[in-house]
């Protein structure tokens, strides 16, 4: 049996959208004119149409599952949080925190402002917080969610580390961000206790505590965070959640791929001066003073571009959702809100519930051709 994932090499057209906490070069205006591209070309249906067949099921939802299985298998990144060991030695875990540490410390790099960062950054400041010789013998894994988007990096700081003086974008410390409701399995926690040293499905690495909220137990987490049904995909580039059922305060914007747990089935209904609003009834958690999950019922506008589950594995809603991200900012490790190239990827198939690997090698080792388009004039 072959395992199939479709893959499209679509050019990102850059939008010029700065960060909001430093200023970037600009980046090429968009779109960026290819020499033979025509405006259609940049419309999905300018290719679904090439397509024989395009609204074959691909995988059935229990194919998928059962593939999902096979890449976490295959590719060591990938993880079933909900497998991982509740219990394990601490001398993996040390380890590994120790080589991180040693592997960047060992490098010239660069901060944000250009300038080389001193080995004395790594030893007075960072090796303090890491502490992998007081790892305990025998570590006791604690479960929690994300409760907004946050990134993942090699290193318990926010500093940018940068390869050369003008490469600021890309951020050797930044592994990813992880979306909101991501759950995690945390191993260890900085000396500050700002950190925490998590493993979730597609990466490990160190995530901001604030940014953490704690479930009693892993059965808890999995119940809410990833139920087997009612709960919503996020299919659009991003996606406001409200915390009133009015649809007038914006507490949240989760982008592509993002999963919601629902509160209740059934719409709320609201009738205020702009007329009737639906709206989706979820689940949306908060971090309590002392770490754990308080959850909030939210809202989500019924037109809003979400998916009742996850979408059907068809070729021809993989390039709708694939265009959808025509003309996002590119961002490192999802820096600046943006994808880069293997999360733009990762993100248009896991809205089709495919635990694709995060890394470009590792999902080309995962990806087999299903189709193509026929040579045009």
């Amino acid at each position: 049996m072959r395992w199939f994932v479709i893959f499209l090499g679509l050019v990102l057209f850059i939008a010029p959208v700065m960060a909001q906490e430093e200023e970037l070069p600009p980046l090429p205006q968009g779109p960026l004119l290819l020499t033979s591209c025509t405006e259609e070309m940049l419309k999905p249906d300018f290719w679904i149409n090439r397509l024989s067949d395009p609204d074959k099921v691909i995988k059935t939802p229990e194919e998928i599952k059962e593939f999902n299985q096979r890449i976490y298998r295959w590719t060591h990144e990938s993880v079933d949080v909900f497998k991982i060991p509740s219990s394990m030695t601490g001398d993996k875990i040390a380890n590994q925190l120790k080589l991180e540490f040693e592997t960047l410390r060992g490098r010239i790099l660069f901060n944000a402002k250009g300038e080389r960062v001193p080995k004395a950054v790594f030893d007075e400041d960072i090796q303090p917080k890491v502490r992998w010789d007081e790892v305990p013998k025998k570590i006791k894994v604690r479960w929690g969610t994300a409760v907004r988007a946050t990134s993942v990096r090699a290193l318990p700081t926010d500093m940018k580390m940068i390869e050369a003086p003008d490469d600021v974008e890309f951020d050797q410390l930044q592994f990813t961000l992880i979306k909101l409701w991501t759950p995690v399995a945390v191993y260890y926690t900085s000396a500050d206790g700002r950190w925490l040293y998590v493993h979730a499905p597609y990466s490990r690495g160190w995530v901001k505590a604030e940014d953490i909220a704690f479930f009693p137990s892993r059965e808890e987490l999995k119940k809410t965070a990833r139920p087997d049904k009612n709960f919503l995909v996020v299919t659009g580039k991003t996606v406001p959640i409200y915390e009133d059922a009015g649809l007038q305060t914006v507490e949240r914007r989760p982008p592509m791929a993002t999963v919601l747990p629902l509160a209740s089935t059934a719409l709320k209904r609201v009738t205020g001066e702009n007329g009737v609003k639906n709206s989706f009834v979820i689940w949306l958690p908060f971090r309590k003073e002392n770490g754990s999950a308080d959850l909030r019922e939210a809202y989500v506008d019924e037109k809003s571009d979400v998916s009742i589950g996850y979408l059907s594995y068809t070729k021809k809603n993989v390039i709708r959702q694939a265009f959808k991200l025509l003309g996002v900012r590119y961002g490192w490790g999802g820096m600046y809100g943006g994808w880069d190239c293997s999360g733009f990827t990762h993100d248009v198939f896991l809205t089709f519930g495919i635990a694709m690997p995060r890394n470009s090698k590792p999902q080309a080792y995962v990806g087999t051709q299903v189709d193509h388009f026929e040579a045009f004039e």
